[in-house]
């Protein structure tokens, strides 16, 4: 019975240091919206602690907006292509093989959070609620990369959300 209740324990501390919480007081470094041709697909936010963001910071949070309905499918395949950008295609599998299962489709109004923390574990958020864990450093950067990295396939918005934004920037 001991066993038992010291395991309950062990697995509820386990999940309680897993189950991070978006934080409410971190302040925007940038934003900027992602439009392919006239579509409105979503508008990004990057925060951090200070406010700040240099290559390679952490912790951040990149928070998605979504403006219309992408299914999971098309979002994992879009992932793929991005992450290949940053990783080998065996990391790229083990990465994706983690998010297969938790990621959702998402529809007009739906919010996709990743939050870096000073460890390198990333976290997914869906419309606030945690979903799941990137233990792997190398994974939890290289998702980060698709938007913050300068050889991100979309630099004007890489740039915004930086904070190094002007107003003459377009993609």
């Amino acid at each position: 019975m001991r066993k038992f209740i010291a395991g309950v324990f062990l697995l509820f501390l386990t999940v309680e240091s897993i189950a991070k919480e978006l934080p409410d007081e971190w302040i925007t470094v940038g934003q900027s919206e992602l439009k392919i041709y006239w579509f409105s697909v979503y508008s990004a936010v990057l925060r951090t602690p200070d406010g700040r963001y240099s290559k390679g910071d952490m912790p951040l949070l990149l928070t998605l907006n979504y403006h219309r309905d992408i299914g999971r499918q098309a979002l994992l395949d879009e992932t793929e292509k991005e992450l290949r950008r940053f990783i080998t295609t065996n990391q790229v599998a083990d990465l994706l093989m983690q998010i297969n299962d938790i990621w959702p489709d998402v529809y007009e109004g739906d919010q996709l959070s990743f939050l870096l923390d000073n460890q390198g574990e990333g976290y997914f958020f869906f419309n606030g609620q945690f979903m799941g864990v990137l233990h792997k450093t190398y994974q939890s950067q290289a998702f980060v990369k698709i938007w913050l990295s300068t050889q991100s396939r979309y630099p004007t918005l890489a740039k915004k959300l930086r904070g190094e934004f002007n107003e003459d920037l377009s993609d």
